[in-house]
């Protein structure tokens, strides 16, 4: 069953997906009976134990990846392959080396044939969002992972695609980069209201990120549960020192271990 969301960005309906090892003869199911719904301009989160198809229903989302059946709406329009309309950004920034920052953001509106003059134009008004003002002409090396991933971030978001879709970027980040790049997210989601699908091992980043986050279970991952997150959205790093926080934090750890018994919010803030 499909949570219902009137007029949803994005519907997942009845999805499944199957890894063949043709050489072997063998099949192994990651995704079964995937049912979802995201709102325009909602972030997501989605957590899980490992192996469970949390990057796999993103590049399945992406177009990168065929189910074996099922079907992915946006808009209400069914799609099967990669498009504008969807951005995925990876784990690692995979930068093109000899291009400038503001090449790489630039790359994918000269793959479309934007004119120059724009491409740079837009580039340079994504290059000062994500924070990155003064390093336009510095190459990927001379840069920090935290500023490797803002460049990765701006060039995901100059295709202005209609949802962002994250596979664990902050993963490889020390714990304060980590905590500036999930500050810089939040700024550029309340700037830019696009709907981001986000997955990620932590839960407490799924927490201080998210409006909602999808708990998926183990292989064949299929949605076990979705927790609301009803902390305010204006959300200072002190938002993950309060009772409130960690009990989401409590909820979502229960969530992934199947054999306890779920818990409850109580009403403290």
């Amino acid at each position: 069953m499909i949570y219902m969301i009137p007029n949803a960005k994005l519907k997942i309906a009845g999805l499944n997906f199957e890894y063949s090892d043709i050489k072997n003869k063998s099949h192994c199911t990651a995704l079964k009976n995937v049912n979802l719904a995201v709102s325009e301009g909602e972030f997501v989160s989605i957590i899980g134990p490992s192996g469970c198809g949390k990057s796999t229903l993103l590049y399945v989302i992406d177009g990168l990846l065929k189910p074996k059946n099922g079907q992915i709406f946006i808009d209400g329009k069914p799609v099967s392959r990669p498009g504008r309309d969807r951005a995925l950004v990876f784990q690692s920034p995979s930068l093109l080396p000899w291009r400038t920052v503001l090449r790489n953001v630039t790359y994918g509106l000269e793959m479309l044939n934007v004119n120059k003059k724009e491409a740079e134009a837009k580039a340079l008004e994504l290059i000062k969002t994500v924070g990155l003002s003064g390093f336009e002409r510095y190459h990927p090396h001379a840069l920090s992972g935290g500023m490797q991933q803002r460049a990765n971030l701006a060039r995901a978001l100059a295709l202005d695609p209609e949802i962002l879709l994250m596979d664990e970027p902050f993963a490889a980040l020390d714990a304060q980069t980590r905590e500036e790049m999930q500050l810089e997210l939040l700024r550029v989601h309340r700037e830019t209201r696009k709907t981001i699908f986000f997955v990620t091992h932590q839960i407490d980043e799924a927490v201080y990120l998210s409006d909602r986050v999808i708990v998926l279970s183990g292989r064949p991952g299929t949605v076990k549960s979705m927790i609301w997150i009803d902390i305010d959205r204006a959300r200072p790093m002190s938002a993950k020192k309060t009772a409130k926080f960690h009990e989401f934090e409590d909820l979502l750890r229960n969530e992934l271990e199947t054999n306890r018994e779920p818990l409850t919010l109580s009403s403290a803030s």
